[in-house]
Protein backbone atom coordinates (compact mmCIF):
# COMPACT_ATOMS: atom_id res chain seq x y z
CA UNK A 1 0.00 0.00 0.00
CA UNK A 2 3.10 2.62 0.81
CA UNK A 3 4.51 2.28 -2.54
CA UNK A 4 1.24 2.43 -4.20
CA UNK A 5 0.80 5.54 -2.09
CA UNK A 6 4.24 6.89 -3.09
CA UNK A 7 3.54 6.26 -6.97
CA UNK A 8 0.58 7.63 -6.43
CA UNK A 9 1.86 10.70 -5.38
CA UNK A 10 4.22 11.23 -8.21
CA UNK A 11 2.00 10.91 -11.25
CA UNK A 12 0.12 13.45 -9.56
CA UNK A 13 2.88 15.60 -8.87
CA UNK A 14 3.68 14.89 -12.50
CA UNK A 15 0.66 16.42 -13.59
CA UNK A 16 0.48 19.48 -12.01
CA UNK A 17 4.25 20.23 -12.91
CA UNK A 18 2.85 19.91 -16.37
CA UNK A 19 -0.65 21.85 -15.98
CA UNK A 20 1.42 24.55 -14.97
CA UNK A 21 4.34 24.93 -16.39
CA UNK A 22 2.60 25.62 -19.94
CA UNK A 23 1.24 28.70 -21.40
CA UNK A 24 -2.64 28.90 -22.11
CA UNK A 25 -3.18 27.66 -24.92
CA UNK A 26 -0.56 24.59 -24.82
CA UNK A 27 -1.23 21.22 -26.51
CA UNK A 28 0.11 18.09 -24.22
CA UNK A 29 0.63 15.39 -26.73
CA UNK A 30 -2.29 12.74 -25.60
CA UNK A 31 -0.84 9.13 -24.68
CA UNK A 32 -2.87 8.20 -27.54
CA UNK A 33 -0.69 9.38 -30.55
CA UNK A 34 2.02 6.97 -29.57
CA UNK A 35 -0.11 4.28 -29.69
CA UNK A 36 -0.71 1.66 -32.79
CA UNK A 37 -1.11 4.06 -35.62
CA UNK A 38 -4.50 3.34 -38.12
CA UNK A 39 -3.77 3.28 -41.92
CA UNK A 40 -4.57 5.88 -43.86
CA UNK A 41 -6.18 4.91 -46.83
CA UNK A 42 -5.36 6.35 -50.28
CA UNK A 43 -8.03 4.34 -52.33
CA UNK A 44 -9.78 6.63 -54.38
CA UNK A 45 -7.24 9.56 -54.17
CA UNK A 46 -7.56 11.76 -57.36
CA UNK A 47 -5.00 14.43 -56.86
CA UNK A 48 -1.64 14.07 -56.09
CA UNK A 49 1.45 15.96 -55.10
CA UNK A 50 5.45 15.16 -55.52
CA UNK A 51 7.16 16.88 -52.39
CA UNK A 52 10.76 17.12 -50.68
CA UNK A 53 12.03 18.31 -47.52
CA UNK A 54 15.38 19.94 -46.95
CA UNK A 55 17.55 19.71 -43.95
CA UNK A 56 21.26 21.37 -44.31
CA UNK A 57 23.61 22.39 -41.67
CA UNK A 58 23.50 26.49 -41.46
CA UNK A 59 26.21 28.61 -41.50
CA UNK A 60 26.41 32.03 -40.14
CA UNK A 61 26.41 33.43 -43.59
CA UNK A 62 23.27 33.97 -45.39
CA UNK A 63 25.51 33.71 -48.66
CA UNK A 64 26.55 30.54 -48.32
CA UNK A 65 22.74 29.81 -47.17
CA UNK A 66 21.30 30.78 -49.99
CA UNK A 67 23.90 28.93 -52.32
CA UNK A 68 23.42 25.54 -50.37
CA UNK A 69 19.24 26.30 -51.27
CA UNK A 70 20.15 26.75 -54.63
CA UNK A 71 22.71 23.66 -54.69
CA UNK A 72 19.70 21.26 -53.19
CA UNK A 73 17.06 22.60 -55.50
CA UNK A 74 18.94 21.71 -58.52
CA UNK A 75 19.86 18.40 -56.88
CA UNK A 76 16.18 17.63 -56.06
CA UNK A 77 14.79 18.29 -59.52
CA UNK A 78 17.58 16.69 -61.16
CA UNK A 79 17.10 13.09 -59.00
CA UNK A 80 13.61 13.94 -58.36
CA UNK A 81 11.86 15.65 -62.01
CA UNK A 82 8.70 15.03 -60.54
CA UNK A 83 9.05 17.17 -57.47
CA UNK A 84 6.33 20.69 -57.49
CA UNK A 85 6.96 21.22 -53.79
CA UNK A 86 10.03 22.00 -52.08
CA UNK A 87 10.06 23.27 -47.97
CA UNK A 88 12.71 24.23 -46.21
CA UNK A 89 13.42 24.71 -42.58
CA UNK A 90 12.56 27.50 -40.14
CA UNK A 91 15.16 31.31 -40.82
CA UNK A 92 17.72 29.31 -42.72
CA UNK A 93 19.57 32.61 -43.29
CA UNK A 94 21.78 32.35 -40.68
CA UNK A 95 22.05 30.82 -36.91
CA UNK A 96 18.78 30.38 -35.42
CA UNK A 97 19.93 31.94 -31.85
CA UNK A 98 23.56 33.50 -31.30
CA UNK A 99 24.67 35.04 -27.96
CA UNK A 100 25.67 36.92 -26.35
CA UNK A 101 23.94 39.61 -28.61
CA UNK A 102 21.30 37.76 -30.56
CA UNK A 103 19.30 40.47 -31.87
CA UNK A 104 22.16 42.27 -32.90
CA UNK A 105 23.09 39.35 -34.75
CA UNK A 106 19.78 38.68 -36.42
CA UNK A 107 19.37 42.30 -37.44
CA UNK A 108 22.47 41.92 -39.35
CA UNK A 109 20.81 39.06 -41.46
CA UNK A 110 17.32 39.66 -41.81
CA UNK A 111 15.92 40.76 -45.28
CA UNK A 112 12.93 42.52 -46.19
CA UNK A 113 10.69 40.78 -48.69
CA UNK A 114 11.06 40.67 -51.56
CA UNK A 115 15.02 41.11 -51.50
CA UNK A 116 17.60 39.75 -51.85
CA UNK A 117 17.20 36.00 -50.65
CA UNK A 118 13.68 36.62 -52.41
CA UNK A 119 15.03 36.77 -55.52
CA UNK A 120 17.76 33.76 -56.33
CA UNK A 121 15.16 31.25 -55.06
CA UNK A 122 12.46 33.08 -57.46
CA UNK A 123 14.51 32.57 -60.13
CA UNK A 124 15.19 28.80 -59.27
CA UNK A 125 11.71 28.36 -58.86
CA UNK A 126 11.22 29.62 -62.75
CA UNK A 127 13.74 27.79 -64.14
CA UNK A 128 12.46 24.60 -62.28
CA UNK A 129 8.53 25.38 -62.66
CA UNK A 130 7.87 24.08 -58.78
CA UNK A 131 6.99 26.08 -55.65
CA UNK A 132 9.88 26.66 -52.94
CA UNK A 133 9.07 27.31 -48.82
CA UNK A 134 11.81 28.46 -47.09
CA UNK A 135 12.17 30.19 -43.92
CA UNK A 136 13.83 33.85 -42.86
CA UNK A 137 14.43 36.17 -41.00
CA UNK A 138 12.46 39.48 -42.36
CA UNK A 139 13.27 43.06 -42.02
CA UNK A 140 9.83 44.93 -41.94
CA UNK A 141 10.17 48.67 -41.17
CA UNK A 142 11.73 48.19 -37.99
CA UNK A 143 9.87 45.28 -36.99
CA UNK A 144 11.24 41.63 -36.95
CA UNK A 145 9.79 38.40 -38.23
CA UNK A 146 10.35 35.03 -38.36
CA UNK A 147 8.91 33.88 -41.69
CA UNK A 148 8.39 31.25 -44.18
CA UNK A 149 8.15 32.55 -48.09
CA UNK A 150 6.04 30.54 -50.34
CA UNK A 151 7.11 31.45 -54.21
CA UNK A 152 5.36 29.84 -57.32
CA UNK A 153 6.54 28.42 -60.42
CA UNK A 154 5.85 32.19 -61.72
CA UNK A 155 8.57 33.30 -59.72
CA UNK A 156 5.96 35.61 -57.35
CA UNK A 157 6.00 35.52 -53.71
CA UNK A 158 2.20 33.48 -53.24
CA UNK A 159 2.43 34.32 -49.48
CA UNK A 160 4.68 35.14 -46.48
CA UNK A 161 3.60 33.63 -42.99
CA UNK A 162 4.85 34.78 -39.97
CA UNK A 163 5.23 32.74 -36.55
CA UNK A 164 2.60 33.26 -34.27
CA UNK A 165 4.25 31.86 -30.81
CA UNK A 166 7.40 33.10 -30.05
CA UNK A 167 10.10 30.83 -27.89
CA UNK A 168 11.97 32.93 -25.00
CA UNK A 169 15.05 32.61 -27.74
CA UNK A 170 13.09 34.22 -30.58
CA UNK A 171 12.17 37.22 -28.25
CA UNK A 172 15.61 37.61 -27.05
CA UNK A 173 16.46 38.02 -31.04
CA UNK A 174 14.17 41.03 -31.16
CA UNK A 175 11.25 38.92 -33.32
CA UNK A 176 7.99 40.10 -33.15
CA UNK A 177 4.41 37.84 -33.37
CA UNK A 178 2.45 37.67 -36.51
CA UNK A 179 -1.17 36.35 -36.57
CA UNK A 180 -3.01 33.78 -38.31
CA UNK A 181 -2.61 30.75 -40.73
CA UNK A 182 -1.27 30.60 -44.45
CA UNK A 183 -3.71 28.34 -46.50
CA UNK A 184 -2.72 28.58 -50.38
CA UNK A 185 -3.30 25.91 -53.40
CA UNK A 186 -1.43 23.87 -54.94
CA UNK A 187 -2.40 21.60 -57.70
CA UNK A 188 -5.88 21.93 -56.40
CA UNK A 189 -4.67 20.81 -52.92
CA UNK A 190 -5.00 23.19 -50.06
CA UNK A 191 -1.66 24.01 -48.38
CA UNK A 192 -1.58 25.35 -44.60
CA UNK A 193 1.64 26.65 -43.43
CA UNK A 194 2.42 27.08 -39.54
CA UNK A 195 6.43 27.61 -38.16
CA UNK A 196 7.71 25.72 -35.29
CA UNK A 197 6.16 26.02 -31.99
CA UNK A 198 3.20 27.72 -33.76
CA UNK A 199 1.81 23.64 -34.09
CA UNK A 200 1.51 23.46 -29.90
CA UNK A 201 -1.66 25.92 -30.20
CA UNK A 202 -4.95 24.75 -30.12
CA UNK A 203 -5.73 27.80 -32.11
CA UNK A 204 -3.80 26.98 -34.42
CA UNK A 205 -4.75 23.34 -35.25
CA UNK A 206 -8.59 24.64 -35.03
CA UNK A 207 -7.57 27.31 -37.87
CA UNK A 208 -6.07 24.96 -39.77
CA UNK A 209 -8.87 22.43 -39.66
CA UNK A 210 -11.80 24.71 -40.12
CA UNK A 211 -9.66 25.98 -43.68
CA UNK A 212 -9.80 22.29 -44.82
CA UNK A 213 -6.25 22.11 -45.42
CA UNK A 214 -5.03 18.77 -46.77
CA UNK A 215 -1.42 19.51 -46.02
CA UNK A 216 0.35 21.12 -43.48
CA UNK A 217 4.03 22.77 -44.47
CA UNK A 218 5.67 22.97 -40.93
CA UNK A 219 8.93 24.36 -40.91
CA UNK A 220 10.93 23.91 -37.41
CA UNK A 221 14.40 24.67 -35.33
CA UNK A 222 14.37 22.16 -33.05
CA UNK A 223 17.10 21.26 -30.42
CA UNK A 224 18.18 17.41 -30.48
CA UNK A 225 16.45 15.53 -27.80
CA UNK A 226 15.57 11.62 -26.93
CA UNK A 227 11.88 12.41 -27.82
CA UNK A 228 12.44 13.41 -31.81
CA UNK A 229 11.51 9.95 -32.84
CA UNK A 230 8.23 10.20 -31.65
CA UNK A 231 7.94 14.10 -33.89
CA UNK A 232 6.46 12.24 -36.61
CA UNK A 233 3.21 11.25 -34.75
CA UNK A 234 2.26 14.46 -33.35
CA UNK A 235 -0.35 15.96 -35.68
CA UNK A 236 -3.66 17.58 -34.48
CA UNK A 237 -5.01 17.97 -37.16
CA UNK A 238 -6.29 15.44 -40.51
CA UNK A 239 -3.94 16.43 -42.80
CA UNK A 240 -0.51 14.89 -44.36
CA UNK A 241 2.27 17.12 -42.39
CA UNK A 242 5.56 18.24 -43.89
CA UNK A 243 8.44 19.44 -41.90
CA UNK A 244 12.14 20.59 -41.81
CA UNK A 245 14.55 20.50 -38.80
CA UNK A 246 18.00 21.90 -39.83
CA UNK A 247 21.14 19.99 -38.93
CA UNK A 248 24.24 20.40 -37.22
CA UNK A 249 25.86 22.46 -33.97
CA UNK A 250 25.43 26.30 -34.17
CA UNK A 251 27.14 27.84 -31.12
CA UNK A 252 26.98 24.61 -28.95
CA UNK A 253 23.53 24.38 -29.69
CA UNK A 254 22.42 21.23 -32.24
CA UNK A 255 19.71 20.27 -34.19
CA UNK A 256 18.40 17.02 -35.39
CA UNK A 257 18.16 17.10 -38.98
CA UNK A 258 14.64 15.30 -38.44
CA UNK A 259 12.68 15.55 -42.07
CA UNK A 260 9.26 13.36 -41.89
CA UNK A 261 6.29 13.00 -44.00
CA UNK A 262 3.22 12.03 -42.20
CA UNK A 263 -0.38 10.91 -43.13
CA UNK A 264 -3.84 12.31 -41.97
CA UNK A 265 -4.31 9.03 -39.89
CA UNK A 266 -0.43 9.98 -38.22
CA UNK A 267 1.43 7.27 -39.84
CA UNK A 268 4.89 8.13 -40.58
CA UNK A 269 5.39 7.57 -44.02
CA UNK A 270 9.20 8.92 -44.44
CA UNK A 271 11.36 10.17 -41.89
CA UNK A 272 14.95 10.50 -41.41
CA UNK A 273 16.63 12.15 -38.80
CA UNK A 274 20.70 12.79 -38.24
CA UNK A 275 22.15 13.43 -41.12
CA UNK A 276 21.44 16.85 -44.14
CA UNK A 277 20.00 15.73 -47.11
CA UNK A 278 16.31 15.38 -48.16
CA UNK A 279 13.81 12.97 -48.13
CA UNK A 280 10.76 12.47 -51.36
CA UNK A 281 7.51 11.85 -50.73
CA UNK A 282 4.13 11.51 -52.70
CA UNK A 283 0.74 13.84 -50.85
CA UNK A 284 -2.19 11.59 -51.85
CA UNK A 285 -6.22 13.25 -51.50
CA UNK A 286 -9.19 11.88 -51.98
Amino acid sequence: MKIKGIVFLLVCFCICVIACDNPEGYIQSPFSQFWGVPGYDESGATRSLSIAAVSFNVDLSPDINRNKMVAFIDKIKAERPDVRLILFPEATLGYYYRPPNPSGYIKSIAEVIPGVTTGVISQKAIEHQIYISFGMAEMSENDLFISQVLVCPGGTILSVHRKNYLTPWDKESGFKAGSGITVDVIDNIRVATIICYDSMFLDINQKISRAGAELVLLPVANLESPFSSMLPNANYVNAWVLSANRIGNEDGNTYDGMLYLSTPSREPRVVSTGKEGYIYGVVKCR
